[in-house]
């Protein structure tokens, strides 16, 4: 057990990939220009409970919106290092929202999935408030954003008063899709997962509530763990997750700039949902 806990340590920490820090700087940085440069709504409520906000950057005469949920393994990072994700679609004509949610260990995972979906259907509801039609709504996340990403497509909408068909596509980029392995590792310390919760909250373990198709995407640099992670979801959800992507020469951390490379077919893929 020690040395599967030791295998999983080091399949799921990014520390193995050479300065690593630099990617949480540059983001950084290229969100606050983002933030200057676009015109958006900024920290809107989309709840009353912690960091239940979100960023809204409207393309003009846009008729789709895409909602990027940032990672950070669930108990860091925040939406304002993830702005830059929405230049690229603005430019494009294409309208994007950016999330926040509350972090372990101050909350549950189940509550971080529980905003993300009252998030969606804030957006729903009140984007058209703000110049936005959300009707039809991609979601991508990375890392633990693409586990919640997962998670929506699991999601009875109408409970939560919307469409289903409002979902018009996913994109996970490296995310976890079953949890199983966090139950051994040290982060554990922060998730407070269990064999119940992990059951839970494994989108590889539930079942697809909506028809929309979901992309899984890995970096061909990632650890076997993270490859195995993608193949997973497209193994579990044949008929909802109709393509999964490795992306050959990206790691963990770089695949985040095939999202924002409108050249990329992972862009492209993007895009072609939302048409």
């Amino acid at each position: 057990m020690t040395n599967l806990a030791d295998f999983y340590e080091k399949e799921y920490r990014g520390g193995t990939i050479p300065d690593y820090d630099q990617y949480f700087v540059r983001w950084k940085e290229q969100s606050e220009v983002a933030r200057q440069q676009l015109s958006g709504y900024l920290n809107l409520n989309y709840g009353t409970g912690e960091k239940e906000t979100l960023d809204l950057f409207p393309a003009p005469k846009s008729t789709h919106l895409v909602l990027f949920i940032h990672g950070g393994y669930w108990h860091s990072m925040d939406k304002d290092d993830y702005s830059y994700i929405a230049a690229p679609f603005v430019n494009a004509g294409i309208s994007a929202a950016v999330l926040n949610y509350a972090l372990c260990p101050s909350v549950t995972m189940a509550t971080i999935v529980d905003q993300c979906r009252r998030a969606i259907a804030w957006l729903y509801r009140h984007a058209p408030d703000y110049g936005v039609n959300a009707e039809h709504l991609v979601i991508t996340g990375h890392s633990a954003g693409g586990h919640l990403t997962a998670m929506m497509f699991t999601t009875n909408w109408p409970a939560y008063g919307i469409p289903s068909e409002a979902i018009a596509g996913g994109i996970a980029l490296s995310g976890l899709f079953f949890l199983d392995p966090f139950l051994l590792i040290g982060l554990n310390d922060l998730l407070n997962l269990n064999q119940d919760s992990v059951k839970a909250l494994s989108p590889a373990y539930l079942t697809p509530q909506i028809g929309a198709p979901l992309m899984a995407v890995v970096g061909g640099l990632e650890s076997n763990e993270f490859k195995r992670q993608t193949s997973s979801v497209g193994t579990a959800w044949p008929a909802n997750c109709p393509t999964t992507m490795v992306v050959e020469n990206r790691h963990h951390f770089d695949i985040l700039d095939e999202l924002t490379d409108l050249k990329s077919v992972l862009w492209q893929n993007c895009a072609g949902m939302l048409r």
